[in-house]
């Protein structure tokens, strides 16, 4: 309980700064199409970060949390390099084919708007492939417990974020924003770097490798198709006048907020122990433990919701 505390303390305090990174933005320059280009540019790279991410989380903490610490670098260094890859391959592509899908997901933007809309999302998607493979980083930190050093590590990267975003304003206006982003990921990926050990070149004959892709593939097909109304929301809100995609942009991400630190706090501490629960066949614990978690999760989603009826 009390590792949950601590979690969700330091996963609200992250929310929190991220929330009034948007929030000095949006006070700071205002609502308008500068703002709106640049949340329009996060629609695919914020799609890909949920998805891949999302997926690497569930399938690669399993795997790892019943592996030998050895055997978790070796792996854990393959699978980095594998999402490396993929991933900027991925990023390399969207970027080059910009100018012919962007267009599509603004249809209200002007000709400038959709040029920044371009640049703002090139280069965000450099933030996307490093927090990949950060997300492979969290994965090997979590499977061997180190929850509070990944939330911590978190903690510093988006207020170093943030300071690139408070001092780079003055200078560059909205695209301090987009590089901010990329920054908070170097950082993040810098302080994970060292427990990851010595480095491991490749090992892609493993079977652990095959193991993991038949986990990714259902995994991501499941969560595209769950976060594809960001892209709707998007595509909906560029045809409003400009600024109100900035607004529900920050509204969203408020609403959004209290299902990351839950998912941090309570869901992601119990992913090893059911991965080796289920790794023994030991049902009764898994059973054991999954409906404690999701006890905890109900009654602090409806005090919540009751919270936000009352005072919201």
């Amino acid at each position: 309980m009390r590792l949950s505390l601590y979690l969700m303390a330091l996963a609200g305090a992250n929310i929190v700064l991220g929330f009034g990174y948007n929030w000095y933005l949006l006070t700071w320059l205002g609502p308008g199409r500068p703002t709106d280009a640049l949340f329009a540019g996060m629609m695919i790279p914020q799609v890909l970060a949920a998805v891949v991410g999302g997926a690497l989380t569930n399938a690669l903490v399993p795997m790892l949390s019943v592996e030998a610490a050895s055997r978790r670098a070796l792996l854990g260094w393959t699978f980095a390099q594998a999402v490396l890859l993929a991933t900027g391959g991925g990023a390399i592509l969207l970027a080059l084919a910009a100018p012919l899908w962007v267009p599509l997901t603004v249809p209200a933007f002007d000709a400038d708007a959709v040029r920044l809309t371009i640049h703002l999302l090139r280069v965000q998607l450099i933030g996307v492939v490093l927090l990949s493979v950060a997300t492979v980083q969290r994965a090997i930190h979590n499977a061997a417990h180190r929850y509070i050093w990944v939330e911590v590590t978190g903690l510093i990267a988006t207020v170093a974020g943030l300071g690139v975003l408070v001092g780079g304003l003055r200078v560059w206006g909205v695209e301090a924003a987009a590089w901010a982003t990329v920054a908070k990921a170097v950082l993040h990926g810098t302080l994970l770097l060292p427990a990851m050990g010595s480095y491991h070149g490749p090992a892609w004959g493993r079977p652990e490798l095959r193991r993991a892709w038949q986990r990714l593939w259902p995994l991501m097909a499941g969560s595209l198709y769950y976060k594809s109304d960001v892209v709707l929301d998007r595509t909906l809100g560029s045809l409003a006048a400009p600024g109100v995609l900035s607004v529900y942009h920050l509204a969203h991400q408020a609403y959004a907020s209290a299902q990351l630190v839950l998912g941090k706090a309570i869901v992601g501490p119990a992913v090893p122990a059911l991965g080796r629960a289920a790794e023994r066949g030991d049902w009764t614990v898994f059973r054991r433990i999954t409906r404690r978690r999701l006890a905890a999760v109900l009654l602090i989603a409806i005090a919540g919701f009751i919270a936000l009826v009352l005072v919201g």
